[in-house]
């Protein structure tokens, strides 16, 4: 993978935040783009990739903790890392704080993903993207 983009649910004030909802990342062969969750509110970014010649060799999520009989969000946003050590990334994130880097064992590189999603709550506390998991290749 060589970029991904973003939907994300920007703050919304007294309504239902649900933060990071979509995650399309953009593969070299093509290039082609890979739906990995398309989520429900917000809107998609335009692409942002690696450098020329570069990949995406790791990711780190922006989570909020759960808030009790507050508005849960939980993924607010991600990073990705390329190859180059160069860090990509769309939105801050509204709340919480930074994980810590998911990488790809050395001479690997992202070639996939898979998120954890929560399917909208009617009237309960929606969150959207809550997790994500990453394929690793060599060459």
């Amino acid at each position: 993978m060589i970029g991904f983009a973003l939907r994300v649910e920007k703050p919304c004030g007294n309504c239902d935040d649900t933060a990071l909802n979509g995650l399309r990342m953009v593969c070299s062969v093509g290039p082609s783009v890979v739906s990995i969750v398309e989520g429900t509110w917000g809107d998609f970014a335009s692409p942002t990739y690696c450098p020329k010649g570069r990949y995406i060799i790791g990711a780190r999520l922006k989570l909020e903790d759960k808030q009790g009989n507050g508005d849960d969000t939980a993924a607010n946003s991600i990073e990705f890392k390329c190859s180059d050590n160069t860090i990509i990334s769309q939105w801050p994130g509204q709340w919480g704080y930074w994980s810590l880097w998911t990488m790809c064992p050395s001479g690997t590189f992202v070639c996939g993903a898979e998120a954890r999603w929560e399917v909208g709550q009617g009237n309960g506390d929606d969150t959207a993207l809550n997790g994500l998991r990453l394929a690793c290749c060599t060459a």
